[in-house]
């Protein structure tokens, strides 16, 4: 027997439902923040996949506990390390992860339609902050579910440097050949 979802609600479908899911490093945990969104009470048109990286030493636990219950005024849909992934933000309510105050550099992407998966860090020994092969990893497995899902075709799948003009995720910015092979991954 199939589950009854929402429509704009990836971790109701069971594995088999969507075709691309069953490689979803599952199962995705949910610390849903009390402050840090926007609660939508609609459907939400989701045309885009913003990628980020943490900017900091951290695990997707230790973020999901960051923002659960201090107002920061930024979020992210999912925080993803090499053992898991945390679901911070619904879906379908909107995550303040993309904004700029400075003024966009993508004519279309904003918080109000996409998703923001930040990728966590750590510190390679000449100091600088990188994202692991298995995060990465992990992270392409959930974005294919995402694209999937909500029909997100790969020029949907960008990164904050790419909406915002920030720095994020860097090691994808200074190595743009290491974008371009995620992207490919896809």
């Amino acid at each position: 027997m199939k589950k009854s979802i929402l429509k704009a609600d990836l971790l109701g479908f069971y594995e088999d439902e969507i075709e691309g899911v069953m490689d979803l490093p599952l199962p995705i945990k949910e610390l849903l923040t009390k402050v840090n969104r926007k609660v939508c009470n609609f459907n939400r048109e989701i045309g885009f996949i913003v990628i980020h990286y943490v900017g900091a030493v951290s695990s997707a636990y230790n973020n999901a506990i960051y923002f659960e219950n201090v107002n920061l005024e930024r979020s992210a849909h999912y925080f993803v390390d090499a053992k898991e992934i945390y679901r911070v933000v619904k879906d379908n309510d909107i995550a303040w992860h993309c904004g700029s105050k400075t003024g966009y550099k993508h004519e279309f992407c904003r918080n109000n339609n996409s998703i923001g998966v930040e990728m966590c860090c750590y510190k390679k020994a000449n100091g600088e902050l990188d994202v692991s092969p298995a995060v990465e990893n992990r992270t392409i497995h959930l974005v294919k579910a995402l694209m999937n899902f909500y029909k997100i075709p790969i020029q949907g799948v960008v990164r904050h440097f790419d909406v915002a003009n920030k720095l994020c995720p860097a090691p994808f910015i200074t190595d743009n050949n290491r974008w371009v092979t995620f992207k490919k991954r896809l």
